[in-house]
């Protein structure tokens, strides 16, 4: 077997018979180049060894109907979605169908045809890291959207704010002109107005006007005395 690489595929045997030694003595050395077995004895230690060894396809290998009950669906849980295929469970038709039924990928009796077993184990490791790397490369793009999502509602909230300050800045400055605007025509008004009192009634009129007032008042001092008033409502 190879040392582990990228593309190297983790092959986890889980066998506590002398058929894991068989297997391995069946398999020809030339065609392992793609593989790195792990041998587990028993099945107390497979939660650990899936996290460290990080397996692309899992091997049961049991001895008859009795030894495969140790196959439970909470064993099957600790691999997650990592496929798995079982063997040496006698071709009955009841057996195999609970096995399936469990998620098994591929089932067999005796050890199969060499290459062809390869291949299966191969085809299996091989669809299980597609989907995985499918799943993280989906993972990062659905991040990266998300982020790319909030940026862009910061940057309209930013834009509206924006346009709220210019619409404000512009409604104050229009405001400024139409008062500088009604101050020039008041003066021109106001020059022509003889009467005393027209005349404050006409400035207070204007001033309630461009300040928008309900009612206003002009008070008249004559230095620091206070000589009277006009109002209007």
């Amino acid at each position: 077997m190879s040392l582990s690489s990228a593309s190297t595929l983790r092959v986890l045997v889980i066998s506590d018979t002398p058929q894991f030694e068989d297997l391995v003595a069946c398999l020809p050395e030339n065609h392992t180049a793609d593989f790195e077995l792990e041998h587990l004895g028993d099945q107390t230690r497979m939660s650990s060894v899936v996290n460290s060894f990080n397996p692309s396809v899992v091997l049961f290998l049991f001895n008859g109907i009795e030894s495969a009950r140790s196959l439970t669906p909470g064993l099957v849980e600790m691999l997650g979605v990592i496929p798995f295929l079982v063997g040496g469970v006698p071709a009955e038709p009841s057996v195999r169908k609970a096995i399936y039924d469990l998620g098994a990928a591929d089932c067999f009796d005796t050890c199969p045809e060499p290459l062809e077993f390869l291949a299966s184990l191969a085809r299996h490791a091989r669809r299980f890291l597609a989907l995985r790397d499918r799943d993280v490369n989906s993972s990062r793009t659905l991040q990266v959207s998300q982020q790319l999502r909030a940026r862009n509602t910061e940057l309209q909230e930013l834009n509206s704010m924006f346009r709220q300050s210019v619409d404000a800045l512009r409604d104050k400055v229009d405001l400024q002109g139409t008062r500088l605007e009604t101050i020039g025509k008041v003066g021109v008004e106001l020059s022509e107005i003889q009467d005393l009192n027209i005349l404050m009634d006409h400035i207070l009129s204007e001033a309630r006007r461009l300040v928008h007032a309900e009612s206003g008042a002009i008070l008249t001092r004559d230095h620091e005395r206070s000589r009277g008033s006009l109002s209007a409502e």
